[in-house]
């Protein structure tokens, strides 16, 4: 039976470490810029909202996830919560796009981010998350 293919999302939650607050800022500037709406925990939960109702909310709202996977997230709880949920949840069957940044995960996975050039760039994976999430692929 053919696959059926994937629609585009309407909006991706950014599963993520607080502590790569710089990478995920160039990430949602990715997204934007490819017309994906984001969902990123501290950008969009403001003062003494209720951080884990919050969150509970956009999983259930969100139609694609997005890992982003760095030595700090994959030491967080927060974001073992949510992958959890992803992984149990039907809506994100096939709609979990991991993103590997940090220099540990670079040296381990080179050729994720090996440009053309021989060069590598986080951006270029981040372009790469983006295009499959605005693709549908």
């Amino acid at each position: 039976m053919p696959r059926k293919p994937k629609s585009a999302p309407i909006e991706v939650l950014v599963s993520h470490s607080s502590k790569n607050a710089d990478f995920i800022s160039r990430l949602n500037c990715v997204l934007t810029d490819h017309k994906v709406k984001s969902f990123v925990s501290k950008a969009n939960i403001r003062g003494a909202q209720q951080w884990h109702d919050e969150i509970g909310i956009a999983l259930k709202r969100c139609d694609w996830f997005v890992l982003v996977l760095s030595p700090q997230s994959v030491r967080s709880r927060w974001v073992k919560h949510e992958l959890i949920y992803a992984l149990r949840a039907s809506r994100y069957r096939e709609r979990i796009i991991p993103v590997l940044t940090g220099s540990a995960i670079r040296m381990r996975y080179p050729g994720l981010f090996r440009q053309s050039n021989g060069s590598t760039s986080a951006g270029t994976s981040m372009k790469r998350a983006s295009s499959c999430c605005r693709s549908g692929n």
